[in-house]
């Protein structure tokens, strides 16, 4: 027996990269992404009409066929990153390069799509960022996707049901593609942890380890394989004693599931009674089953971004409402805070405005005000629907900063019911208006905020990188984004303080909610109502439940105390 045959019969353990926990055995399939070939043929002059008519046939097809694969799927993070995709395909200097290769170039269209898309991925190539090379797939997804879309034709990604998937690359799409054939676990040879085909895993509950290197290599189709997403690693044709320790660790990662199932049937309060409320934060329409699912009770962030992103409009008034509707019918009686669209200049398909530093530039409230009729727009669908469902839906103002901008939004609110009620159209008089809390401005002055608004809703993650001055994109400085700092702690307390004083709500719906640790500090200063992913509820619930509601304000008391982060994720330790 040869070295290469004896090696494809012993057992191997591989490490890589854990991408998605939880534990998955079975059979492996390799699956070797197909790219479509595209020849740099020439064209004559009568013929550039025609091309770049497929080319905008092809583009359209493109994303229909996108936004078709965002609503069949439930997943938030998916849906944002296919929705980012389809702002790939509508960006407008894509579409001028590729129309510039076939009308000055006489390019035929495919090779027109090809060769910008490769000046693009060249730069991204050039770059040192980590972050942005990890983007890459995704523009040779949209690449090939309108490649195979002027040539007409498909190369639909296929796999035998429940299998492991082995492969050297896919595709943020591909991932979502494989999902709904079974596809039991991912083992990928290229990726990093912050790469959309990871993200994707991740969030679709899919165990990942990725990052292999050589991976297709050392498996073939076939094989027996172990993929431990907790510990990044694969085991290739496991040994009998090795098969019997990870079916153990199924067992257990079965009882943990059961265990968590308990956690969210008990009642939402701690051992001596003091009572508080776990919301979800959504977007889409098909995450509503994990409000159930995870026994929310109510949405505490509804971002609407979604209904600009996927069309690049805000939409008519009948979209919207059956929009908003399908969430006041999933949520019962629970109440709704609906955000209005946030987002800055960079996501607008028609938006020829580059900003330095969006996240301090053109978004939330801002854009909103200069761009009224889309204000108007959505204002106007979430009071229609308000009539019908009075008291439970609140209006949240993102990227609030000054009190000039709220009279503003008071004026539009008061004048959109006036013509609504002229109308005899029904609408709740007395609807909720909130404020996200994510300026320091704004938590610096909660005093004067509180008596015009009806409830805070605290943005931690804006909040964090605008008190400590941290893009928290910038890798450079990630390790200074800290959410649990004192001085964001302080913001908070300040922002509690006045809402308390003017007997108004205030809830947190930025990331610190769904630590659970962080989760209770919030308590114990006195906020009852923290919103997060619906995943992380279990977690949050389970470790709100098991302490008085005095041991609560005792960590919240030594949070104040703190001089520095170090300190405080001391204590969360200890705590812990």
């Amino acid at each position: 027996m040869s070295p290469t045959e004896e090696l494809q019969k012993r057992e191997i353990s591989i490490k890589g990269l854990p991408a998605s926990p939880g534990i998955a055995m079975g059979v492996a399939t390799v699956y070797k992404r197909q790219q479509p070939v595209v020849q740099p043929t020439k064209i004559t002059a009568d013929k550039t009409d025609s091309h770049l008519e497929r080319f905008n046939q092809a583009k359209e097809a493109t994303i229909h066929e996108l936004q078709r694969v965002r609503k069949s799927t439930r997943d938030q993070e998916t849906t944002e990153i296919l929705a980012t995709q389809i702002e790939i395909v509508n960006d407008p200097d894509l579409s001028d390069h590729i129309e510039s290769y076939i009308k000055e170039e006489k390019y035929n269209v495919g090779y027109a799509v090809y060769k910008a898309f490769r000046n693009y991925i060249e730069l991204l190539t050039k770059n040192d960022n980590e972050l942005l090379k990890d983007r890459i797939i995704d523009i040779e997804d949209m690449r090939d996707r309108l490649v195979q879309a002027v040539q007409r034709r498909t190369n639909e990604p296929s796999i035998p049901a429940s299998t492991i998937v082995v492969t050297d690359e896919l595709t943020p799409s591909d991932v979502v593609k494989l999902a709904s054939q079974d596809m039991k676990a991912l083992v990928m040879d290229s990726g990093g942890l912050t790469s959309h085909t990871s993200i994707i895993a991740h969030s679709m509950g899919i165990t990942s380890v990725v990052g292999l290197q050589r991976v297709c290599q050392l498996i073939k189709s076939g094989d027996e394989i172990i993929v431990d997403g907790n510990e990044g690693m694969v085991v290739v044709r496991p040994r009998d004693e090795t098969r019997e320790l990870y079916q153990q660790k199924l067992r257990e990662q079965e009882r943990r599931l059961q265990e968590q199932q308990k956690i969210l049937d008990k009642p939402s309060q701690t051992t001596d009674g003091h009572k508080f409320k776990l919301r979800a934060n959504l977007e889409f329409e098909a995450e509503l089953p994990n409000l159930k699912k995870y026994q929310a009770e109510g949405i505490g962030l509804l971002r609407t971004e979604s209904l600009y992103l996927s069309q690049g409009q805000m939409g008519d008034h009948e979209a919207q409402e059956e929009f908003y509707e399908s969430v006041m019918r999933e949520v019962g009686e629970d109440f709704v805070a609906m955000r209005l669209f946030d987002a800055g200049g960079d996501k607008f398909y028609d938006q020829p405005l580059r900003e330095d530093n969006p996240f301090l530039g053109w978004r939330g409230i801002r854009m909103l005000l200069d761009e009224r009729e889309l204000l108007r727009e959505q204002l106007e669908g979430i009071l229609r629907v308000s009539g019908k469902y009075p008291g439970q839906i609140g209006i949240l103002v993102p990227m609030l900063s000054t009190m000039e901008e709220l009279d503003e939004v008071e004026k539009e609110i008061k004048g959109i019911t006036e013509h609504l009620k002229a109308r005899d159209i029904a609408v709740d008089e007395n609807i909720r208006l909130g404020v996200m809390v994510e300026v320091p401005s704004v938590a610096i002055r909660a005093h004067d905020f509180a008596p015009r608004v009806d409830f805070f809703s605290i943005g931690t993650n804006d909040l964090t990188q605008y008190t400590l001055a941290v893009d928290r994109g910038n890798e450079l400085i990630s390790d200074l984004y800290q959410q649990t700092n004192p001085a964001v702690w302080t913001l908070i307390d300040h922002t509690i303080e006045a809402a308390n004083q003017h007997e108004i709500d205030v809830s947190v719906c930025g990331e610190i909610a769904a630590n659970p640790i962080a989760a209770a500090c919030l308590v114990g200063m006195g906020i009852d109502d923290l919103s997060m992913a619906p995943a992380s509820i279990p977690d949050v619930k389970n470790a709100l439940v098991q302490h008085t509601f005095e041991e609560l304000q005792n960590l919240a008391d030594q949070v104040r105390e703190a001089t520095s982060n170090t300190e405080i994720q001391q204590m969360f330790n200890e705590w812990r």
